[in-house]
């Protein structure tokens, strides 16, 4: 894990520690039909379950931009939603492979299989929609996707 998106942050030095401490040294095992794997580090960045595990993605996708003026990204605990309006709909695989380039980059895999698209409709305007995507991503650290 980089710590520089939590350096970034304005946060007194103890904080900014106690954040380094508690992200550092932290092992996982997977347990697959009986069979449990040996513990491994990992360096993730969002413990699933901890109090602090939402507001941590949010900082570390804080770098995570969308590519054209209009669309909107939200993100909140571990999901990435991607907003994009009927005027911008010939740009939703632009905006994916962008999201899928910056998860490579940050040691993640975009599970493309587990992406929703979900188009809203408003009848009451004519040709105005909007493109929702949840985005879906997985660590790539071998030693998570050994029982996958």
């Amino acid at each position: 894990m980089t710590y520089k998106l939590f350096a970034a942050l304005d946060v007194p030095d103890y904080v900014y520690n106690w954040l380094v401490n508690f992200f550092s040294g932290r092992t996982q095992c997977t347990t697959f039909h009986n069979v449990t794997s040996e513990l491994k580090e990992i360096s993730a960045s969002v413990v699933q379950g901890s109090a602090i595990g939402p507001a941590s993605y949010v900082v570390n996708t804080s770098d995570l931009k969308v590519v054209h003026a209009g669309n909107v990204l939200c993100k909140y605990a571990d999901d990435t939603y991607i907003i994009i309006p009927s005027c911008n709909v010939d740009t939703r695989m632009v905006e994916l492979d962008n999201v899928e380039r910056w998860a490579k980059g940050n040691n993640l895999t975009l599970n493309r299989a587990k992406c929703a698209e979900m188009v809203i409709h408003d009848s009451r305007r004519k040709s105005i929609s909007t493109t929702l995507y949840r985005c879906y991503f997985a660590f790539c650290q071998s030693s998570l996707n050994e029982y996958e």
